[in-house]
C-alpha cells in the first residue's frame, strides 16, 4: 500500500516551528540601531498617523508581512525607497500612465532590539541563505496558497519581540530596506517622521 503524504501545511508547521527555534537565541544580543531611513506612500496613507501605522502593508501582506501583521517599510537610501516603492509598477508592467503620486519622507528612529539579516553570523543561525532574501516570485506563492520564508522570518520576528528587521534590498543591490513592527517598540525606542508638520493632513485623492 502507498503511503499517504503528510498535508503540505504539516510540513511548512515543522519548517516554521525549527526556524523559531534557531531564532529565539538571538534575542540574546540584542542589536540596538539608530539613524534615518526613507519611506515612500501613496497619497492615501500620507499623513503622520499612517506614515508609522502599517495599517496599508497588513492589508494585502508584503515580502516581510503575511495580511494582518503590521510593518512599516522603509529603505536606507531615497534611491533605495524610490526603487522598493515602484517593484510592482516594475513587476507587473504597469504602463507608465498609470504611475500614481506617491510622498517621500525621512524617518529618524532610535531602536533597541533589531534583527540583523544581513549578518552572516544571523543567517548560518537561521540556516537560511542570503538569496533566499531576495528571491523572486513570492507574490505569485502567496497566489498559490504557499508559504514565503521571508513572510514567515517577520512574523516570528514580531512574535518574539523584534521591533525591527534589517534587510537586503531585493530592488536596489546596493541597498537595504528597515522593516519596523510598531505594535512591538519597547518604551525607550522611537521612530518619528522628519519635518512632520509638512504634512497634509488630509490628503485630497481623486
Amino acid at each position: 500500500m502507498m503511503e499517504a503524504k503528510p498535508p503540505a501545511h504539516s510540513s511548512h508547521g515543522r519548517t516554521r516551528a525549527a526556524l523559531r527555534r534557531r531564532m529565539a537565541p538571538l534575542l540574546e544580543t540584542e542589536l540596538p540601531l539608530e539613524g534615518v531611513v526613507f519611506r515612500s506612500v501613496g497619497l492615501r496613507y500620507a499623513t503622520g498617523e499612517d506614515f508609522l501605522g502599517g495599517h496599508g502593508a497588513s492589508l494585502y501582506g508584503g515580502r516581510w508581512n503575511p495580511p494582518g501583521l503590521r510593518a512599516v517599510y522603509a529603505s536606507g537610501s531615497p534611491i533605495t525607497a524610490v526603487k522598493e516603492a515602484y517593484q510592482s509598477f516594475l513587476h507587473y508592467g504597469f504602463q507608465p500612465q498609470t504611475l500614481k503620486a506617491r510622498v517621500q519622507v525621512a524617518l529618524r528612529f532610535h531602536l533597541h532590539r533589531v534583527l540583523d539579516l544581513q549578518s552572516a553570523e544571523v543567517l548560518m543561525q537561521l540556516r537560511v541563505g542570503p538569496a533566499a532574501l531576495v528571491a523572486e516570485g513570492w507574490q505569485e506563492a502567496i497566489g498559490k496558497g504557499e508559504a514565503v520564508l521571508t513572510q514567515d522570518l517577520g512574523q516570528l520576528a514580531c512574535e518574539l519581540g523584534w521591533e525591527a528587521l534589517r534587510v537586503p534590498s531585493a530592488q536596489d543591490p546596493e541597498g537595504w530596506n528597515l522593516v519596523l513592527f510598531p505594535q512591538t517598540l519597547l518604551p525607550e525606542s522611537w521612530v518619528e517622521v522628519v519635518d512632520k508638520e509638512s504634512l497634509p493632513r488630509h490628503p485630497v485623492l481623486t
